[in-house]
């Protein structure tokens, strides 16, 4: 039996996906028609919002992806077009791999300061000396803010560099690296101060 179903009309996304999938050893069954039932065995349902039936809505480990003007269902993992396609199989991996209920906090971000190597769920984020650094200050501070002297300080030693703006580009640089691969904002600015990390 199929480990997970792609239930949507939109069949070259679909086909996208179950090639995506296919290619890191998962089985997929691909349907349009509402009126399919879920095979018995399948351990995820892909599908659009529009698309859930009630037996989609009574399967426990659903994937949703809504559209720009649908309400997310509660309690489900949703993923609002659009979306980075990195980041989505990243999220079904996680969600079919993980020992916890599938919810929107199934993925969250790991730091290991051996290897200086970061991780969103099983996704690795490829980081400089300096980017690691950076966030590992935005990490351990998480949820407050970090200030630019901060950064200078403990990212580049307290040593005076040319270009005073030194901190806001490095955030810049890691910003694009976490959105870009994990698709959502993880870094705000806070005006007249500084940085903060948001999970």
């Amino acid at each position: 039996m199929p480990l997970v179903q792609i239930r949507m009309r939109d069949r070259v996304f679909a086909r996208m996906l179950e090639i995506l999938l296919s290619e890191k050893q998962i089985s997929v069954s691909v349907t349009d028609k509402k009126e399919t039932r879920i095979p018995e065995g399948s351990a995820l349902v892909i599908t659009d919002l529009h698309c859930a039936d009630k037996d989609v809505q009574r399967f426990e480990n659903t994937v949703y992806i809504c559209g720009r003007d649908e309400t997310e269902p509660e309690g489900r993992v949703c993923l609002r077009r659009p979306f980075l396609i990195d980041a989505f199989i990243s999220e079904i991996l996680d969600t079919l791999f993980s020992d916890k209920k599938a919810d929107s906090d199934t993925l969250s971000l790991s730091l290991d300061k051996k290897t200086k190597s970061a991780r969103y769920g099983k996704l690795a984020i490829p980081l400089t000396e300096t980017e690691f650094k950076l966030l590992l200050l935005l990490y351990e501070n998480k949820g407050e803010t970090v200030t630019c002297e901060e950064i200078t300080d403990k990212v580049f030693g307290g040593k005076t560099v040319e270009n005073s703006n030194v901190s806001a580009v490095y955030v810049n640089y890691l910003r694009k690296k976490l959105d870009e691969r994990i698709g959502k904002r993880m870094i705000f600015s806070v005006r007249g101060k500084g940085y903060t990390l948001k999970i």
